[in-house]
């Protein structure tokens, strides 16, 4: 907070000043007997360094730039360097009179010179340190507006996921309500341990692989039991599926169209596999299920699956791979994470 009022009155920059009007002071001292004379010669030099800067940066620039004419800027820095040297040889002549010569040499030339080349060059210094910082500071605030658009999208595509979860879990609860009220009941109790993970175990961004697996195998109990068991689930763990963490309900939307694509044989099984594993800082994860041929949908896809690419897209640039296939008797989806950030 106080650093932010200071820079607001821009107290930085009289505290920059000081301390280059101290730094110049300490590097001049040698070469005058009269102290004095050194703090009102170097007084001098940063007056029309802090000139060259300001009337540089502040008006130059506008006013050429704004005109679409670069070149009046640095005709412009010299005309002015030029005219500020004039100044701080007379200054300098009437603090030092005399003995100016001594500091300086006798010629005028050599004398002038010496001013043209130090406002030229650290007006130059300054300049260019500024420009620095402003396009570090530009990068910086294009940074935080990326992240905080990033947030915010990947805030809402997780929020999507709750009502679409949702919508597909009460509509088969439904279905049971007069069929079977029992089952409709536990139906119900398997619902609210989902959601209650939904609103407090996942509202962080990162949930471990172990909770993230729980997650799946409520959600295959919860459809066994709508599908009074018309299903055989194979899910597949192998190798070291702990100490890493994932973003959380990324993987339900694969599980989720599993079952709602599932086939619905009555003299052969209907299948749902899921294979996960870990191999070194890969995560590879194989969702399949049976369907039928009649009521196959022409294309894979749907609210939950194309959120779930969005937030991939989002929160694994460059390090996923997903492939969506269908061989005749199967639907397929194959993802493949680096975990490179999550591990």
């Amino acid at each position: 907070m106080i650093l932010k009022r200071l820079t607001q009155y821009k107290i930085h920059h009289v505290l920059g000043w000081l301390l280059y009007f101290s730094i110049a002071a300490t590097g001049y001292n040698r070469f005058y007997d009269n102290k004095l004379d050194l703090l009102l010669v170097t007084a001098v030099y940063v007056f029309s360094h802090a000139m060259m800067y300001y009337i540089s940066q502040y008006v130059l620039t506008a006013f050429s730039f704004k005109k679409g004419k670069p070149w009046l800027f640095f005709l412009g820095y010299v005309l002015l360097a030029i005219f500020l040297s004039f100044v701080m040889y007379g200054v300098i002549y009437l603090i030092l009179g005399d003995q100016m010569p001594l500091y300086f040499g006798k010629e005028f030339l050599t004398i002038f010179s010496v001013f043209l080349i130090s406002n030229l060059f650290m007006g130059g210094v300054l300049i260019g340190v500024k420009s620095m910082i402003d396009k570090s500071r530009q990068q910086k605030l294009e940074k935080e507006r990326k992240q905080e658009s990033l947030l915010s999208e990947l805030s809402y595509l997780k929020a999507q996921v709750n009502p679409h979860f949702l919508f597909n879990t009460i509509n088969s609860v439904y279905v049971l309500i007069k069929m079977n009220p029992d089952k409709a009941a536990d139906m119900l109790i398997k619902l609210s341990d989902l959601l209650r993970s939904q609103l407090y175990d996942f509202s962080r961004d990162k949930i471990t692989i172990e909770e993230e697996i729980n997650y799946l195998e409520n959600y295959i109990e919860l459809e066994k039991l709508r599908r009074a068991h018309r299903v055989d689930v194979n899910f597949e763990k192998q190798g070291a599926l702990h100490d890493f963490s994932l973003p959380p309900l990324l993987m339900i939307p694969f599980l989720e169209n599993c079952f709602k694509h599932l086939s619905s044989n009555t003299d052969q099984s209907n299948q749902v596999k899921i294979n996960m594993a870990k191999e070194n800082q890969k995560l590879k994860v194989e969702f399949s299920n049976t369907f039928d041929q009649q009521s196959a949908p022409q294309k894979e896809g749907g609210i939950g699956l194309a959120n779930v690419k969005r937030r991939l897209a989002l929160l694994f640039p460059d390090k996923h791979q997903l492939e969506v296939s269908r061989t005749d008797e199967l639907f397929i989806v194959n993802l493949e994470l680096e975990l490179s950030d999550y591990a």
